[in-house]
């Protein structure tokens, strides 16, 4: 009797009909048949399997024809309709809107750090009295140009107004002085590059993730200080065990014997740059060797663009096999940085970030 539904007899080893697949003119015959075995006082699941379609929709089905009967053969937009509550005026839209682009959830007193969708359903239910489903959150979020991202870090205890400062005082007075004395300025970072903390990406079936052979010592790494400049220029020095004074002196030494003239670095917060037993050691590099130590301000790493190089590296690293003792990781990372230093191109690119571009045109006196 099931063969009158659908006029064909049901597979043995049926693979149920994927009606998203189908127009909707389509999908409508087959919610009329539905209706007309619900009628007709016959099971879910036997409609299910005459029509070759999933137990689970057909059920869904039958649970809106008990509640709203024929009136949902024919199919309907998704989506809420407008006289519902579910919907926001154009008003709220823009409260919504200023509230995605102007803060975050957790400034509003909201337990979420970003806004995903079950922020935005939080967000309308306590400020506009309404409630809406993850899926609605969704659409709106979609209609108003968003895009789900992985976010762009920044340091709570960053300063806003020591980053005002240094962009608009202390980088334009150090550009100036490096102008008049025909200096180069560079930006120098200290990194740990460790086999365990890169996260190398490959392709493989969907389902079936691939599987990376890793070693799972955390002292299989590399630490390095590197500094770059925009025109292309590098250097770079890797290092055992912690940075310290006598490290980050021999440092300096290399870049003022690779510069061959008046140089002014400028490197992070790290203590040991601000380390007491430097102070007379760089007042004699600034007289005898025209080298000059600045500092950017604090827990602001992505105005510096060495940062960048260190993402360079790490990055070329993860696409290659991974090295297996402290002594191959140097090898790879000495290997990467000697073939950026042989290309200024690939150092030049780093200055074109957007947090960096302040740094562009800082040096206009050609040695």
């Amino acid at each position: 009797m099931y063969v009158i539904i659908c006029g064909m007899r049901p597979p043995k080893h049926r693979t149920p009909i994927n009606l998203k697949s189908l127009p909707r003119a389509k999908r409508e015959v087959f919610r009329q048949q539905a209706f007309a075995a619900f009628k007709a006082g016959k099971k879910a699941y036997a409609v299910a399997k005459a029509l070759n379609l999933n137990e689970s929709c057909v059920g869904a089905w039958y649970v809106k024809f008990r509640e709203e009967g024929a009136s949902v053969v024919k199919e309907r937009r998704r989506g809420p309709a407008p006289e519902t509550k579910a919907s926001l005026t154009a008003e709220e839209i823009r409260l919504l809107l200023k509230a995605v682009t102007g803060t975050t959830p957790d400034r509003l007193m909201f337990d979420f750090a970003l806004w995903s969708s079950r922020a935005v359903v939080a967000f309308v239910e306590k400020k506009f009295k309404k409630h809406i489903c993850r899926r609605t959150a969704r659409r709106h979020l979609q209609r108003l140009g968003f895009t789900y991202r992985c976010p762009v870090r920044r340091v709570r205890e960053q300063n806003a107004a020591a980053v005002d400062t240094w962009l608009n005082q202390t980088y334009p007075r150090i550009k100036a002085e490096a102008e008049r004395n025909s200096a180069k300025i560079l930006w120098a970072d200290e990194a740990t590059v460790q086999v365990g903390g890169m996260k190398p990406r490959g392709y493989a079936k969907r389902g079936h993730p691939p599987i990376l052979r890793t070693t799972g010592k955390r002292s299989v790494r590399c630490n390095t200080i590197s500094a770059v400049g925009n025109r292309g220029d590098l250097m770079f020095m890797t290092f055992k065990g912690g940075m310290n004074v006598d490290i980050f002196k021999k440092f300096i030494l290399q870049v003022i014997k690779e510069v061959e003239g008046p140089a002014t670095m400028i490197v992070g917060n790290l203590k040991v740059h601000h380390a007491n037993c430097l102070t007379d050691w760089l007042k004699e590099r600034k007289e005898e060797d025209l080298f000059v130590l600045e500092y950017l301000p604090s827990y602001s790493p992505e105005l510096n663009p060495d940062e960048y190089l260190n993402r360079d590296v790490k990055a070329g690293l993860s696409e290659r096999s991974l090295p297996t003792d402290s002594l191959a990781v140097t090898d790879a990372v000495v290997k990467h940085l000697t073939g950026r230093k042989r290309n200024p191109e690939k150092v030049r690119n780093l200055f074109k970030k957007a947090e960096v571009r302040y740094t562009a045109k800082n040096e206009l006196v050609e040695r």
